[in-house]
């Protein structure tokens, strides 16, 4: 999965109840061989989250497909 800053991006996980948080790549991290370890997010709640780039629950919001999801997750 590569991600850009400025991507949207979607969490589908069934420990949140089945609800998807969704918010904006605002930062990546990366290590001195400039392989990506980390990226940084802002949710639409306004809560900062980092994950990592194996975590599958997380997937870039498709711009042709972004108004299906509904808006949950905000606290």
């Amino acid at each position: 999965m590569a991600l850009n800053i400025g991507d949207r991006v979607i969490y589908k996980g069934e420990d949140i109840d089945g609800e998807y948080l969704q918010g904006e790549i605002v930062d990546i991290a990366k290590n001195s061989r400039d392989m990506i370890i980390s990226y940084f997010a802002v949710l639409d709640s306004g809560l900062y989250v980092q994950f990592k780039p194996h975590n599958l629950r997380w997937s870039k919001i498709d711009e042709s497909t972004q108004h299906s999801y509904p808006k949950k997750g905000v606290y």
